[in-house]
């Protein structure tokens, strides 16, 4: 009888040990699980921060063009007292009526560091607003010194702050070029590197960057003959891109 009862006990003991080491098994697997699930949301959220984080940024540089006409730009640009200083880009505003003459100073050939052999009349004016259209010709000059040329340009927006000190800043983004022109010439290849950098500077100088080259993207061929210069429409759509940054700050 104690035989019996002896085995009835260890088969009991040995029941207990399966069922408990089976529960906890369970139990572990389950927590397991609800770990593995709350990283996956949380690797979700972070995405999702990133996305809309990188979404803000490219609205910051772009403003909606399609309530303002060519007569717009013009009127917007007065009351708002704003002003263009660049090289031959800038040329083009009033060239193809987008400004007028008195709106826009501009040296074909001209470069961030020699900006201020042109600053005489934007200094009369003393704008509210001025907006930096160089680039073409500073790639051709640094050829990859992306490091000199942010030096340089910073230099200027505290030159420009000195001597303006009640004038809004923004810088026009360089354009890209043709791809034959990037084939032949080397330094246009650092456009975007170029781009990237003065986009850096600009939030750390608390100045309006303006991205334009998507209005390149409206015909498929954007370009005059010497594949750097857009084609007249580009430059009423840079207007008006710039006189709605005006009308939203």
């Amino acid at each position: 009888m104690k035989n019996v009862v002896n085995i009835l006990v260890i088969i009991l003991i040995i029941a207990l040990s399966i069922f408990s080491i089976s529960y906890t098994n369970e139990y572990l697997y389950e927590d397991t699980n609800i770990q593995k699930d709350s990283d996956k949301k949380e690797i979700v959220v972070i995405t999702s921060k990133v996305t809309t984080t990188k979404k803000k940024e490219i609205q910051k540089d772009i403003y909606p063009i399609e309530n303002i006409t060519d007569e717009d730009v013009f009127k917007i640009f007065n009351e708002k007292q704003a002003m263009v200083i660049g090289d031959s880009m800038a040329e083009g505003l009033p060239a193809y009526e987008v400004l007028d003459n008195k709106n826009v100073v501009y040296t074909r050939g001209r470069r961030i560091d020699n900006m201020e052999e042109d600053i005489g009349r934007i200094i009369e004016n003393s704008p509210k607003y001025l907006f930096l259209s160089y680039g073409a010709n500073d790639l051709e000059m640094w050829v990859g010194d992306v490091t000199s040329f942010i030096k340089y340009y910073k230099n200027k927006i505290i030159y420009l702050r000195e001597i303006l000190p009640n004038t809004k800043i923004i810088i026009n983004s360089i354009l890209p070029v043709r791809d034959d022109v990037v084939k032949s010439d080397i330094a246009f290849t650092y456009q975007e590197l170029f781009n990237e950098e003065l986009k850096k500077l600009a939030q750390q100088e608390k100045v309006q960057f303006l991205e334009n080259s998507q209005f390149l993207k409206e015909k498929e061929n954007p370009f005059t003959t010497d594949g750097i210069h857009p084609q007249p429409y580009f430059f009423h759509l840079w207007g008006r891109h710039m006189a709605s940054y005006l009308n939203n700050n």
